[in-house]
């Protein structure tokens, strides 16, 4: 007669691997998860700085006057940005109060900004905006007279 059967206690081999392997792919799945919510913050990231610089150089550019400086460069924040200009309407004279002519001649400018993080040398982006330019070419304590 064979005596009672001993049932092992505990896990055997196959219980081992099949939990290994539910584990490590409940694990790679999170971190791909993981991984696409950092790829997103850091692009994020990259989409807020450009934004935020995009804001800085329109508020410069407002003290870019292209007919007295129709080029130059300049240090922003962490930007280094390079400007030149063209001429898109021949600057013709400013009309004087209440006829004649004014002191200065105002003409219409395309302005080309191109923008460098300050760190690397390549091109991060580039704006192009249509300004008005003025250079002051009369001086005449008498504005009617021509």
């Amino acid at each position: 007669m064979r005596g009672p059967r001993r049932f092992s206690s505990g896990f055997g081999m196959l219980e081992v691997l099949v939990a290994l392997v539910l584990i490590t792919s409940v694990g790679v799945t999170i971190l791909a998860w993981v991984q696409g919510g950092v790829d997103s913050v850091l692009r994020l990231r990259g989409v807020y700085a450009q934004m935020h610089a995009r804001q800085r150089i329109l508020a410069f550019s407002r003290t870019i006057n292209p007919a007295e400086k129709p080029s130059g460069k300049a240090e922003l924040g962490d930007s280094r940005l390079e400007w030149t200009s063209s001429v898109l309407e021949t600057p013709v004279p400013q009309t004087g109060y209440p006829s004649g002519k004014g002191f200065y001649d105002i003409g219409l400018y395309r302005l080309e900004i191109k923008v460098f993080d300050r760190d690397v040398s390549e091109l991060w982006f580039q704006e192009t905006l249509d300004v008005v330019g003025s250079r002051k070419v009369r001086d005449s304590s008498n504005p009617f007279i021509e």
